[in-house]
């Protein structure tokens, strides 16, 4: 098939350029159509890096991770566990930043820990006129 620049077929045809170069093109039969990049033939090598970017279900990543190989004091996913709940007071957090908070709002209750995040609360935040 002979290849002909766009402009050259315009300019045989005698067409102003205002018509789209593809209807101008297919209507004359120079171009045939494109082919999806996704319709190529996949090669062997492109199948398997595939199977290997594919993603892996968390028992395959354990599987794979080799636990059972591990000396018995090396701690992992399976051996984890939590202890029991502590019996001194839980840390309170600001609700504005995520510091540790000292003081309450007094309408709403919630925490904060300083006058900077007492503001923003405030203004933003607070739930006194929610019951």
């Amino acid at each position: 098939m002979v290849v002909i620049h766009e402009t050259q077929i315009l300019k045989l045809r005698g067409i102003d350029h205002n018509r789209t170069f593809n209807h101008v093109l297919v209507c004359s039969g120079y171009v045939q159509k494109k082919q999806h990049k996704g319709s190529k033939r996949k090669t062997r090598q492109a199948k398997a890096l595939e199977a290997r970017k594919a993603p892996k279900s968390f028992t395959e990543l354990l599987q794979e991770a080799n636990l059972e190989s591990l000396p018995s004091h090396v701690p992992t996913y399976l051996k984890a566990a939590v202890g029991p709940p502590s019996s001194s007071s839980r840390r309170h957090f600001c609700t504005v930043c995520g510091y540790i908070a000292g003081y309450n709002c007094c309408l709403c209750g919630m925490r904060f820990c300083s006058i900077r995040c007492q503001n923003i609360h405030k203004d933003t935040r607070c739930q006194k006129f929610v019951a």
